[in-house]
């Protein structure tokens, strides 16, 4: 897509503890930001799937205290929760 996938706490739409982190998208340029994700969750480590068809992103689950594993498409719909836990959200082809 040539966008870019980035986090930031831009809304401020804070937890109970002061903290929420977001994914967000823009062109190279700086234009054009898109909210990805808008809650008080906190998501970070976003990583387009190799296609550009869904980013992969971490967010903290406050109920397990664990680090989980989503799928989105760029548009922020489509929300997936993976079958794994973790932050290393980077993609590389199987060995």
């Amino acid at each position: 897509t040539g966008r870019l996938a980035f986090v930031s706490d831009q809304f401020k739409n804070l937890d109970i503890f002061g903290r929420n982190l977001d994914i967000f998208t823009m062109n190279p340029d700086g234009t054009d930001v898109q909210i990805i994700t808008k809650n008080l969750d906190i998501e970070v480590d976003p990583s387009w799937f190799p296609n550009s068809s869904k980013i992969l992103f971490s967010r903290w689950n406050w109920n397990t205290l664990f680090w989980e594993m989503y799928s989105i498409n760029p548009d922020g719909t489509g929300e997936t929760k993976l079958p794994i836990n973790g932050r290393n959200t980077s993609w590389r082809p199987r060995q």
